[in-house]
């Protein structure tokens, strides 16, 4: 009797790491998660289960964490190869998005922002990409890093159009004495004409062109005037 209930003992345990040993699977990919749970369960029953042969006892258990160290040895080293992934791809997308910040910092003209901008939107589609084959850690590295660029590339174009503004302003001060301060007003329509033409390429956001817009049109039209008024004083 005791044989016999020994016997079935030791086949449930072979029977679960089998078991073990050849399920788990999903997508042709090990389930760590299902297995280690089972191999928990299995190690419960080499406690539980009585009466066991001593001899069975321990083929049984050589035969478990054998099982076991394959799967875990196996799982360290998926682990490490992903890390070593996820730190390359890490590298690759910074690298991306340096090359975008120093875009922006050097930038001089519109035409340099764009291509920082550009260069941004390339550095965007490297890191959504990539993150796909990265850990979390190094993902949000990648993010972090990749927020504080744009900031940077705000900040740069920011100035850009301060100083765009303040040159506007500088001929708009121009054409505006020109105006008033020139007897001929063909001499100042002339002068004001290059002054408009110095904020032509100015880096301006929507509301300064409009303001510079409007403050260059009430001029002309007041030096129009002006020489309309010229022109009148010659006929009589």
């Amino acid at each position: 009797m005791w044989e016999q209930e020994a016997q079935r003992n030791a086949d449930t345990i072979s029977k679960e790491i089998n078991s073990l040993k050849n399920g788990h699977w999903s997508l042709l990919k090990r389930d760590y998660k299902s297995f280690f749970q089972h191999a928990k369960e299995i190690g419960t029953l080499f406690k539980n289960l009585k009466p066991l042969r001593k001899s069975d006892r321990e083929s049984l258990w050589n035969e478990f964490s054998n099982v076991c160290d394959e799967v875990r040895n196996k799982r360290k080293n998926e682990w490490e190869e992903r890390e070593r992934k996820s730190k390359q791809e890490k590298s690759l997308c910074l690298s991306f998005i340096k090359d975008a910040i120093n875009a922006a910092k050097g930038a001089r003209d519109r035409s340099d922002i764009q291509s920082a901008r550009d260069q941004f939107n390339k550095a965007f589609s490297e890191l959504h990409e990539r993150s796909k084959n990265m850990l979390k850690e190094d993902s949000g590295e990648c993010s972090s890093a990749y927020k504080e660029g744009k900031s940077t590339l705000q900040f740069r174009i920011k100035d850009l159009q301060d100083y765009s503004f303040s040159e506007a302003r500088s001929a708009i001060s121009d054409a505006s004495n020109a105006l008033h301060y020139k007897d001929n007003p063909f001499e100042a329509l002339k002068e004001i004409k290059e002054a408009r033409s110095r904020t032509k390429g100015l880096y301006l956001n929507k509301d300064q062109s409009e303001n510079i817009r409007k403050e260059f049109d009430k001029i002309w039209d007041s030096v129009i005037s002006k020489i309309e008024e010229y022109n009148s004083s010659l006929t009589l």
